[in-house]
């Protein structure tokens, strides 16, 4: 995420966002609703996800802790990060970096997310988005796929040139 936006540990200020950028790299914007804003605790919550650590604790078989964390969520429903709030963070990256330099990251497996997407169906809505703030179809490709590949294929070629120079 932006630290401009939320002044989170796990955020990226836009010094470094620079940086990153200067080097070609790239920021996959993460969808995680703790590292977005500052969401009221829930202290219920918190002493159940407590509960069912002690049980994995004692070695209780993982689909008693599934079904355990699934009555948790179920009773104590975490609050979300709103869309709005994961665009800002993603509107701010490109406004400082570029959209060569920032990519999709998220947390699609249930533990994250941000309020009405909080799975893989709901992805639609950051690309009708970037297309209404006037972000091109071939910025689009760049976002979602060519970013991280064009930063894989160089650690590959970075792994092979080091093979090579043995």
């Amino acid at each position: 995420g932006s630290k401009a936006i939320y002044d989170h540990p796990r955020n990226v200020d836009d010094a470094l966002l620079k940086k990153l950028a200067a080097s070609g790299g790239v920021i996959q914007m993460n969808a995680y609703s703790d590292y977005l804003a500052d969401l009221p605790k829930n202290p219920e919550r918190a002493e159940a996800y407590k509960g069912l650590f002690a049980l994995r604790a004692q070695g209780v078989d993982m689909d008693a802790l599934i079904e355990k964390r699934r009555e948790i969520e179920h009773e104590h429903p975490a609050v979300k990060a709103t869309f709005e709030v994961y665009m800002k963070h993603f509107l701010h990256a490109l406004k400082v970096v570029g959209p060569k330099h920032v990519g999709i990251g998220a947390d699609w497996d249930g533990g994250g997310g941000v309020k009405d997407m909080m799975d893989v169906v709901n992805l639609p809505r950051i690309t009708q988005r970037l297309l209404d703030e006037g972000y091109t179809k071939s910025d689009l490709e760049d976002i979602w796929a060519n970013n991280a590949l064009r930063v894989l294929q160089a650690a590959k070629d970075y792994s092979e040139s080091l093979k090579t120079a043995k």
